[in-house]
């Protein structure tokens, strides 16, 4: 995808989208904090935030993605902060779950060292 767009097809906002710079733990680590300057000056106004395959396995297949990743009061999951200067990756205390994407029934733990954790900003201007 280009940096700079005019419009945010789909979204029905005008105005220039300008990507920033991707904060990503890789590989996903419990207990682990990953801070990146994005670049863009100013508080991020939207973010893709997801966990992408690296080896696969619960029916995803490399290169898929998920999200939202949500952290539940087990501690389970990731968030991520922003500010006018970075994006920050939050881990929590145990594994990241996800559903099963061949036979769902149910979240399952994901094996840390099989996904990365990425978050984009972006700004409209």
């Amino acid at each position: 995808m280009a940096k700079d767009q005019n419009t945010w097809a789909g979204f029905g906002v005008q105005g220039t989208k300008r990507e920033g710079v991707t904060c990503t733990m890789n590989p996903f680590a419990i207990n682990t904090k990953v801070t990146q300057a994005h670049g863009l000056g100013v508080v991020p106004n939207f973010i893709d935030f997801y966990a992408e395959c690296l080896i696969a396995e619960q029916g995803y297949s490399i290169g898929d993605r998920i999200g939202p990743l949500v952290v539940e009061s087990s501690g389970y999951g990731a968030h991520y902060a922003l500010d006018a200067t970075n994006v920050v990756i939050l881990a929590g205390g145990a594994q990241l779950r996800a559903v099963n994407k061949t036979t769902p029934a149910g979240s399952v733990a994901l094996t840390s060292l099989d996904w990365k954790v990425e978050a984009v900003p972006w700004v409209n201007n």
